[in-house]
């Protein structure tokens, strides 16, 4: 009878592992279908998109997923040269239904002509002579040289060092990445503008306390610094008014009374369509994970916006988003409200030196409109394979492990919000500052009761993993995206 149990759950186990293997063989030759697809298009189509045939045959896939939310299947394709990436070059292809229905390329066209000649073997500049020309430059305190860890090294075929990855703890927490690219540029030549290609270290460093996300370019031939961003967009909103006579609401949550009849689940914030305290008052509002999906499809589907898939949590962190306060800006684990019934209901004070006091109602705030905006761009498109923002992808595709650190009432600066955006598997971070007493009378403005400014920060993050691809999260440079337009 033990036997035949057994052979029972071992032909069960044997059988589940088979649909599951099934399912993602299904899936790998979805995915290789719709890639082979969209290089004949271009192949069949090179001439209209000033392609060469080593455009397309070396060129490799960054991203190629498929969106259950739109039915669009999406192909990025990295363009390469000699078996090194070129910087930002890429071709964006739409697909429904096995059929090429948009493509966007900024392929750089006859990228031959353009490198004059460089060869590869010739790069006078090591990786680690990059990092350090990049953090003179920047003026950053660098480690001496015995103390600078080289976490790993990957080289072409040739022998030359494609891509270095160090560890310096006195500049950062997180790994150094040092890459090879060719870097389109422009140049100029007697009183012309000439398009170019240069070869180039590409330095990827957040600073320790995360104000700065820099992506520098080091000429590998002369060590010449030639591009620099940093990736941390920082925001400048102009005075947090919004009205010209905005009203005084003094709000002191629901009273003690009334919270005993108030089932759990309940977030007490400027709800949709309030932009700030300037355009009315708060409501509570009550278990909004099914607002903008269906019951049991969504991102919702667990324990509402409290559950990252292992964790059921009591505080202000889910799938989607911790919540904190940085008031030391240290980016570590600052306090934030917790409820064991999931009831997010604090005081707030309009008027001046209130900044303490709304601590929690700030937070509970900042967490909602993460949340809420996560769902809405989920409902469009914006979902686990385009590279949202989760800590669990609950078996849909994408890398999770990235949900948003929100840093409620940040003491990095005031007056201003930023974001950082890595790609897919790497968290986002938000923070979001005080600001200076503005109004009459005068207050307080917290950029976490700002819901525009919130929903502006969260913009850049969506913006840049759509257009990209959720690999790349550095496609858009100034002149090609909306920045503080978005």
């Amino acid at each position: 009878m033990k036997l035949l149990s057994k052979l029972l759950l071992y032909r069960y186990i044997f059988k589940t592992l088979s649909i599951v293997f099934l399912i993602f063989s299904s899936s790998k030759l979805q995915a290789q279908t719709e890639i082979i697809t969209a290089k004949q298009y271009l192949k069949e189509n090179a001439n209209k998109l000033k392609l060469v045939d080593s455009d397309i045959n070396e060129m490799t896939v960054s991203s190629a997923y498929l969106s259950p939310t739109t039915g669009w299947y999406h192909v990025y394709f990295n363009q390469n040269y000699q078996s090194i990436e070129v910087y930002n070059s890429m071709i964006n292809l739409v697909l429904q239904k096995n059929k090429v229905e948009h493509t966007v390329s900024n392929f750089v066209q006859n990228i031959a002509s353009k490198i004059n000649k460089t060869n590869i073997k010739s790069i006078s500049l090591s990786p680690l002579q990059a990092f350090q020309k990049a953090t003179s430059h920047l003026k950053l305190s660098v480690s001496d040289i015995s103390k600078i860890k080289e976490i790993v090294v990957t080289k072409l075929q040739n022998g030359a060092v494609k891509k270095a990855t160090f560890l310096d703890t006195n500049l950062s927490d997180e790994n150094i990445e040092v890459t090879l690219f060719w870097l389109p540029v422009e140049v100029q030549v007697g009183e012309k503008i000439q398009s170019n290609v240069k070869l180039s270290w590409n330095i990827k460093l957040l600073t320790k306390d995360k104000q700065n996300s820099w992506s520098i370019h080091v000429d590998a031939l002369s060590g010449e610094i030639l591009r620099q961003k940093d990736e941390v967009i920082h925001c400048n909103f102009g005075a947090p008014d919004h009205l010209k006579n905005p009203h005084i609401c003094v709000d002191e949550g629901i009273s003690d009374k009334a919270k005993k009849i108030i089932a759990a689940n309940n977030y007490h914030v400027f709800d949709i369509p309030l932009e700030s305290p300037n355009h009315g008052s708060r409501t509570l509002v009550n278990s909004p994970y099914t607002r903008f999906v269906p019951s049991g499809t969504g991102p919702g589907m667990t324990n509402g916006w409290h559950n990252d898939g292992t964790t059921d949590y009591t505080m202000t962190r889910g799938n989607n988003v911790y919540a904190r306060e940085d008031v030391a800006n240290n980016d570590l684990t600052g306090a934030s409200p917790s409820s064991p019934i999931l009831e997010f209901n604090h005081p707030y004070t309009f008027g001046i030196n209130t900044a303490a006091g709304n601590q929690n109602a700030a937070i509970t705030n900042l967490f909602y409109w993460n949340n809420l905006i996560h769902d809405i761009l989920w409902k469009y498109g914006f979902d686990e394979p385009s590279g949202n923002f989760q800590h669990n992808n609950q078996g849909r595709g994408g890398l999770g492990n990235d949900f948003v650190y929100a840093d409620a009432q940040d003491g990095g600066g005031s007056n201003n919000a930023n974001f950082s955006t890595p790609p897919d598997g790497g968290n986002g971070r938000m923070q979001m500052y005080l600001w200076t007493n503005a109004g009459t009378p005068s207050y307080q403005p917290d950029g976490d009761f700002d819901n525009g400014i919130i929903a502006h920060e969260y913009g850049h993050g969506w913006s840049l993993r759509l257009t990209g691809g959720p690999a790349n999260s550095s496609c858009l440079q100034n002149g090609e995206q909306g920045g503080e337009g978005w």
